[in-house]
């Protein structure tokens, strides 16, 4: 099996790196100064579940050839445009594409591209970075990749990946209703972006405050509400967990859309608290909360714009 992996930061480092210590040929897709010096200096991960230092194989956009079995698409939203022009000369009717972006509304221009049956259900729950030096910190006790069918002919298929992928360093899940988990994602993701960003300060902070807590539930409704309008209702275990974490006293969460904003780095706003502004506004739900949230966050990239002017 031939793997490509779109990008060699932090997600797609961690589980590139792991998959090469099992054994599989993976290939990273990568710009030229990043090629430069992986090639120098190798990959780097720093782990929990143990470190790894490893040589690769690269290619850029401008040397990609032949077709591949696997490409995992590891980029940040707002590239995906690029992402997907970029990764066309390596899929052939028989090429599963995994995305790992945050959110849903990849899966649209994905499967416009290349059609659904081509485009598997997945994400994944891992925090990592890459340092200053270019190496993958792993900061949490989880790394697992979970994937699951969109399309009726992709169950063999999905036996077949997820055995091939048990061998590695991770955990490999596999979803009896991969939308409805990648919604149960999104609107967590949602509900702490819109939170942290918003409030600019970690979960310990706001709850620190006389209507914290009230804006958090108000948000994480919110959130709920509009994945219920679509027929994904989240399961009580779930809205729990997500309350909890998100009102945990003291508690130092910060998504990581608002990692980004603290280092003047563009985020993911549209794709996230936009989408869910979008959506509710599609289905009749109102949104107040998440509509000063997304106001918020793009008063912050116009400023980005304006800088790089």
């Amino acid at each position: 099996m031939k793997i490509l992996v779109l990008g060699c930061g932090a997600i797609g480092g961690y589980f590139g790196g792991r998959l090469q210590q099992a054994g599989l040929d993976v290939t990273y897709l990568v710009r030229e100064h990043r090629q430069k010096f992986l090639h120098e200096n190798g990959l780097s991960i720093t782990s929990p579940f143990g470190d790894a230092h490893l040589q690769v194989k690269t290619v850029t956009k401008a040397s990609l050839s032949g077709i591949y079995d696997l490409i995992l698409l590891t980029c940040k939203s707002y590239d995906l445009d690029d992402a997907i022009e970029t990764i066309s000369p390596a899929v052939s009717n028989q090429t599963t594409i995994i995305p790992l972006l945050n959110g849903l509304i990849h899966f649209q221009k994905l499967d416009e591209k290349f059609h659904t049956e081509r485009v598997m259900g997945g994400f994944c729950y891992l925090s990592v970075t890459m340092d200053e030096k270019g190496n993958i910190q792993h900061l949490s006790p989880s790394h697992s990749l979970t994937l699951g069918v969109r399309h009726s002919s992709q169950h063999s298929l999905l036996e077949l990946l997820s055995e091939r992928l048990s061998h590695a360093n991770f955990n490999v899940k596999v979803s009896d209703d991969i939308l409805a988990d990648l919604w149960s994602k999104f609107t967590f993701l949602c509900a702490a972006a819109a939170v942290n960003c918003m409030m600019r300060g970690n979960i310990g902070m706001i709850m620190n405050t006389q209507f914290g807590r009230q804006v958090i539930m108000g948000i994480l409704d919110e959130c709920n509400t509009v994945a219920s309008a679509y027929g994904y209702r989240p399961l009580a275990k779930d809205k729990q967990l997500a309350l909890d974490q998100l009102t945990k006293d003291n508690s130092s969460f910060e998504a990581s859309m608002y990692k980004d904003m603290k280092i003047n780095h563009r985020t993911e706003a549209d794709h996230i608290v936009g989408d869910m502004v979008k959506k509710g506004l599609e289905a009749g739900v109102r949104t107040p909360y998440l509509l000063a949230a997304l106001t918020n966050l793009e008063v912050y990239e116009n400023s980005l714009k304006t800088e790089n002017l």
